[in-house]
């Protein structure tokens, strides 16, 4: 091709832009997790969400060197073979669940219908509810009936293939199991924090504050308003102190949140 550096200059600025939008949505979802999760710390100055940002940043640059070495590939091999594979779709039962079978598929079409006005098919319904956890489950028993240690083709090795020793093996299944072990450790802990099944009483219904964010999150009247907050005997409003009540209550309708008020935060369900 003619001017043959210029196209190499600009396949390779393709690569590096590919690189950085691959790396900025990874980083992102990760830290904006954790600074969500923990704002009262992370949140209470510009300087500490930039100092764990480069923190984090930095980490995951001095673990990542591991895989530049001259047995990175064997590195990077190993964990592209445990990441990519059972853990994400075991990842994926767990918020099927949570979403479908513990907070509800109704609720979750209703939420839909509150923020978009899209009243979705029984096709989604049952797509959502049964069809995906089963293919999803299928494919697990399908990976561990084909399940086969970590191998690595290179011309050099006998057969053309090397065999990892065994401890490694170790290291596979931990990346695999840290995931699991996170979410299990996670529902333990609330499950014991909040009184035990109060937890999932609570994890199976919307906050009372949900809401369009717009005009104070003031709820859509109607239908999904009546769907979200149909059982006013959930609300418990004796701490409210009556010259700051901002809720009109109907006992027929639901609740409508007709003018959002942040220091009512101390609304508890029973």
């Amino acid at each position: 091709m003619p001017v043959a550096p210029l196209w190499s200059i600009c396949f390779f600025f393709m690569m590096i832009i590919l690189g950085f939008g691959s790396q900025f949505s990874i980083m992102e979802t990760v830290m904006s997790a954790v600074i969500d999760s923990y704002p009262h710390i992370l949140r209470t100055s510009t300087l500490r969400t930039v100092a764990f940002r480069a923190t984090f940043c930095s980490l995951c640059f001095l673990l990542g060197l591991t895989m530049v070495t001259r047995g990175g590939m064997y590195v990077l091999n190993i964990m592209d073979e445990s990441v990519g594979g059972i853990t994400l779709v075991i990842v994926g039962i767990v918020e099927f669940v949570a979403l479908h079978w513990v907070y509800g598929t109704d609720r979750v079409c209703d939420d839909i219908y509150l923020m978009i006005g899209v009243q979705l098919s029984v096709f989604w319904r049952i797509a959502w509810k049964y069809v995906s956890p089963i293919t999803l489950i299928i494919v697990i028993i399908m990976s561990l009936i084909q399940y086969s240690p970590v191998t690595y083709e290179m011309p050099y090795a006998e057969n053309g293939v090397y065999i990892y020793p065994k401890w490694s093996m170790i290291i596979e299944w931990s990346i695999v199991g840290i995931p699991v072990f996170v979410i299990i450790a996670a529902f333990l802990h609330e499950f014991c924090s909040v009184s035990g099944w109060t937890a999932l009483k609570e994890a199976a219904q919307p906050g009372w504050n949900w809401g369009p964010a717009a005009d104070q999150r003031n709820l859509h009247s109607g239908d999904s308003a009546k769907q979200i907050f149909r059982n006013t005997s959930e609300i418990s409003l004796s701490s409210l102190d009556p010259t700051n009540l901002a809720l009109s209550i109907d006992m027929n309708n639901g609740i409508t949140n007709n003018s959002f008020d942040p220091t009512l935060d101390n609304i508890t369900r029973y």
